[in-house]
């Protein structure tokens, strides 16, 4: 009888072991609180481009703008040398 008062026991220390391993909210990644570009709050709305959060399509064309002159100023500068 001893024999089969430790057997559920031991079934269930498994299955508590396995819990903590499934996780699927500790890769799903948040969104951030600010726009990326002016700081201003996004809980209400957002827009999503590129991998970053912004406040409108506004936001997300300056910093398009930006990343394009920054890119146009590297070849500038890969080209003197």
């Amino acid at each position: 009888m001893q024999n089969q008062e430790k057997k559920p026991e031991e079934e269930q220390k498994p299955a508590e072991e396995q819990k903590p391993q499934s996780t699927p909210q500790q890769t799903k990644k948040e969104r951030p609180e600010e726009c990326v570009v002016c700081n201003k709050s996004l809980k209400k709305r957002w827009y999503y481009r590129e991998g970053n959060y912004y406040c409108g399509k506004g936001c997300w064309k300056k910093a398009r703008k930006g990343k394009e002159k920054s890119g146009a100023e590297s070849e500038k500068t890969n080209e003197a040398k």
